[in-house]
């Protein structure tokens, strides 16, 4: 059983991409851009929102998509992680209880997207590669 956070989120190698192809304008110095929550997930649970940076988990600092993935699927379904991010300049402290991750499709910026337990693969821009939710 894969655990999840239940977010989707971009991380700086991405980001250039996400801003040209989407008319976007994030901004991302450190951290990982949170782009999308999961309904019902632990993340919205808590009150993780589109457009929060997550800067840590249980006190690892992350800059990399695949750093929170090898962390989340290291931990069980049922554990605990507690998550620093940053919204409108504020930090928060959150605990999160991780969740059994569920595949199924979405749609997230005109990009379709299956939850599979270690890639969301993307349809339809030919410059992104994959972009990944956990």
């Amino acid at each position: 059983i894969t655990p999840s956070l239940g977010v989707f989120a971009y991380d700086k190698n991405i980001v250039p991409y996400i801003n040209q192809e989407l008319d976007q304008n994030i901004k991302l110095d450190k951290g990982i851009y949170i782009a999308d929550v999961t309904k019902n997930s632990p993340a919205e649970k808590v009150g993780v929102k589109r457009g929060d940076i997550l800067l840590e988990i249980d006190g690892i600092e992350l800059e990399k998509m695949s750093e929170l993935r090898t962390y989340i699927y290291g931990k069980n379904v049922g554990e605990k992680v507690n998550i620093k991010l940053v919204r409108s300049n504020k930090e928060y402290q959150i605990s999160v209880t991780l969740a059994k991750k569920y595949g199924k499709a979405v749609k997230l910026n005109n990009i379709v997207m299956s939850e599979s337990p270690f890639i969301v693969y993307r349809i339809r821009f030919t410059k992104l590669q994959h972009l990944v939710g956990v």
